[in-house]
């Protein structure tokens, strides 16, 4: 999702956000989820605001809409569709990672947000693939779980997914 407000620092009256309108049969269809629009929650104390310019559909979102996920609470009928993103605190401009949801703006924790700092030349959605959840997981399969030495063989059967590609 690209948010349709180009100023950082502009802060907006309603946001849209996607929420599971119904638990998916099978494939994800349109009438699965339901487009809202809402009005922007003023952070509080200890609050921050800010907008999704970035959002990672991760796969395990999938498992969550239809409750059969391992380690991640269900999601149920007018949830907000959860997901990792790229941001810009509002007021600042400043970049950050957060768990805005599929929506726009979000007001989150302020110890929620992580600084996005990323070596030179490196695209700052990266954090959300290679450098991020996926990157961290297909490490983690290969070398602590595999650990394959030289003369073994490796078949990665989900190569072309985010953990998958990362992994080969």
């Amino acid at each position: 999702m690209t948010s349709t407000n180009p100023s950082p620092g502009a802060p907006p009256q309603s946001l849209r956000r996607i929420v599971l309108a119904r638990r998916p049969e099978g494939v994800p269809v349109d009438e699965d989820f339901r487009l809202e629009t809402v009005p922007v929650t003023p952070p509080g104390p200890g609050e921050t605001l800010v907008r999704a310019v970035h959002l990672s559909l991760d796969p395990w979102v999938r498992g969550a809409m239809t409750g059969r996920n391992l380690g991640h609470p269900p999601i149920h009928p007018g949830d907000l569709v959860p997901g990792r993103a790229v941001a810009q605190v509002v007021g600042t401009g400043e970049w950050v990672v957060a768990e805005t949801g599929w929506q726009e703006y979000a007001t989150l924790p302020t110890d929620s947000l992580r600084p996005l700092t990323l070596p030179p030349g490196v695209p700052r959605t990266a954090v959300l693939g290679a450098l991020g959840t996926p990157g961290l997981t297909a490490y983690a399969a290969i070398t602590r779980l595999i650990r394959p030495v030289i003369g073994d063989t490796v078949v990665i059967s989900s190569a072309t997914g985010a953990v998958g590609g990362v992994a080969g």
